[in-house]
């Protein structure tokens, strides 16, 4: 006979036996009496019956039982009647893990203290997080307004309240939670975190260059390529000192234009090619990724076409399209469409995961691996960059990203 394993010093048969739900059905009928309020509900029926049928002692006990509850309902209902809060944040735009400042303001009109206060709902993202205190205040003097403020590290882009924020209290016994809405004067806008990116090396000779200078292109950068009339509005410091003696009329030198290649960043925003909640979901990181690529790419004066959630946004190096772009990031909410056709000349550099086609036009792609199974998975031997989407990190990418940077951009 096998021996019987033991778990926490008792057997496991006894154990399960024990602690088996037998009746599943019924735990939404006898769910309250799992709380405090239940039990006072239920000991206050048993005290009324026996006090009727038994012994009229036991009516002291109903009313004793009576008074507790009508207290633990009256009590922090009345008191949040008098009481009146805002909250605000001094600065609109921060990255993820980001410490920001929140400036709330509560005022209490009546006379006497209220206690026990919250402010809940609005910071966490999760249906348990939901439920906790952002911040609590043991004490609030009557006929008073307080101000204060407490630090805040959104972990996840997005609005921040996400939710209605409420301020609340249990006080004095815990039974029954009394809420009011908060007033939110200002609202903070999350960024998605960029992680710094080395810049890509570029390719040597006549090859595809991310800057330079083109010999089919006058403009006023390069070498000097020949010699023409003035023209109204050129500048004075082109001006060919010796051309011109010799023509007797004004001549300017003719120089090289600056060449940029166009580099567009796709990154796959479809409900259905992604997977998991919260900061580490395959979007979330899909964000990361794509935005980090574009601000390495615009520090190197290149220009950058983001395809984002359906709009394609370009980065021309001003702050003003940079924050655009972020903003959009931080506001998307996944789409059921797939991403739009690419109609952009040059390198196109993707980021989806490995349950996404390819994008159109596709250059390079940066995937995360979810290693589910798809009629539409890519082939591992067109992707640039892969990256396990449960162990993903920016250190993680910084690290691939450094030795596929050079390959990536030579090949193809």
């Amino acid at each position: 006979m096998p021996p019987i394993r033991k778990l926490d010093g008792a057997p496991l048969g006894l154990r399960q036996l024990l602690t088996r739900d037998y009746t599943p059905w019924a735990n939404r009928y006898v769910y309250w009496l799992r709380t405090p309020f239940g039990v006072l509900i239920a000991a206050a029926v048993v005290s009324l019956v026996l006090g009727w049928f038994v012994t009229p002692q036991s009516f002291v006990i109903f009313g004793a039982i009576a008074g507790v509850l009508a207290i633990g309902i009256c009590w922090p209902w009345i008191g949040l009647r008098g009481v009146g809060c805002s909250l605000r944040f001094p600065r609109q735009r921060c990255e993820e893990e980001e410490e920001v400042a929140v400036e709330v303001e509560i005022v209490n009109r009546w006379p006497f203290p209220v206690w026990g206060l919250a402010i809940e709902r609005g910071f966490f993202h999760s249906e348990q997080g939901e439920r906790e205190a952002v911040v609590s205040l043991a004490r609030i003097p009557g006929w008073t307004t307080c101000r204060f403020s407490f630090t805040y590290r959104p972990m996840v882009r997005g609005v921040y309240p996400t939710t209605p924020p409420s301020i609340a209290t249990e006080f004095p016994f815990g039974l029954w939670k009394a809420s009011r809405p908060t007033q939110v004067a200002q609202s903070l806008i999350v960024w998605p975190r960029v992680f710094p990116l080395t810049s890509l090396e570029l390719p040597s000779g006549n090859c595809r260059q991310l800057l330079g200078a083109s010999d089919t292109r006058s403009g006023d950068h390069g070498d000097r390529t020949g010699a023409r009339p003035y023209r109204l509005g050129d500048s004075l410091r082109n001006v060919h000192w010796a051309q011109t003696a010799r023509c007797d009329r004004l001549i300017v030198s003719e120089r090289q234009e600056a060449a940029q290649t166009a580099v567009t960043v796709v990154i796959d925003s479809s409900q259905s090619q992604h997977r998991g909640v919260g900061r580490d979901a395959t979007l979330e990181w899909s964000l990361r990724i794509g935005l980090s690529v574009a601000a390495a790419l615009v520090k190197q004066n290149v220009t950058v076409h983001v395809a984002l959630g359906g709009q394609t946004h370009l980065l021309d190096g001003r702050p003003a399209s940079w924050r655009r772009l972020l903003d959009t990031a931080a506001q998307l909410t996944p789409s059921a469409a797939t991403p739009t056709a690419v109609s952009a000349n040059g390198l196109v550099i993707g980021v989806r995961t490995d349950l996404a086609p390819s994008t159109p036009r596709e250059s390079r792609a940066i995937v995360l691996r979810t290693n589910e199974e798809s009629d539409a998975r890519a082939e591992p031997k067109g992707n640039w960059i892969e990256l396990d989407a449960r162990e993903v990190s920016g250190a993680k990418f910084q690290e691939v990203w450094n030795r596929r940077r050079k390959k990536g951009l030579q090949d193809g």
